[in-house]
């Protein structure tokens, strides 16, 4: 089993039955689009966003940096916030992290998990292949992601 620091990654949640770590990464130029996310406390918020699919595992961890030029919070998506199971519907959900704007604050924000692709044409999501979620970027920013499970 890999390590990090020392530490097995199993301990992280990200040991796979053979023991590998599934590795995803790419860039995003973020566009003018918009689409509401919803906060753990059932109200709503506007962001730009991340779309990525085509990967060749179901992510358990998600983060999203923005250009150091922003000094913005990444986003961070974690399965095991919940351990939600994903279903057909969507109707199972974990969170994901992100700057609230509201003097710093950490807002959590639901994030739906699908078995087959993203359905919901709003909120975050994250499918056998794909992922939908916020970012606090402008348009044009270039952000990077990375993947695991």
């Amino acid at each position: 089993m890999p390590t990090l620091d020392d530490f097995s990654l199993d301990n992280f949640g990200l040991g796979g039955a053979d023991g590998k770590v599934n590795y995803a990464s790419g860039s995003y130029t973020v566009t003018t689009a918009t689409r509401t996310f919803l906060r753990e406390s059932n109200t709503v918020q506007t962001y730009r966003y991340v779309l990525a699919g085509g990967l060749p595992f179901r992510p358990k961890k998600i983060i999203i940096r923005v250009p150091p030029s922003q000094v913005l919070m990444p986003t961070i998506y974690d399965f095991n916030t919940r351990k939600a199971s994903p279903t057909t519907a969507g109707t199972n959900y974990n969170h994901c992290f992100l700057n609230g704007g509201d003097f710093g604050q950490i807002i959590a924000y639901r994030t739906f998990e699908y078995i087959n692709g993203i359905q919901s044409a709003s909120y975050a999501g994250v499918s056998d292949d794909s992922f939908i979620l916020p970012v606090d970027a402008s348009a044009g920013d270039v952000v990077t992601w990375e993947a695991y499970g």
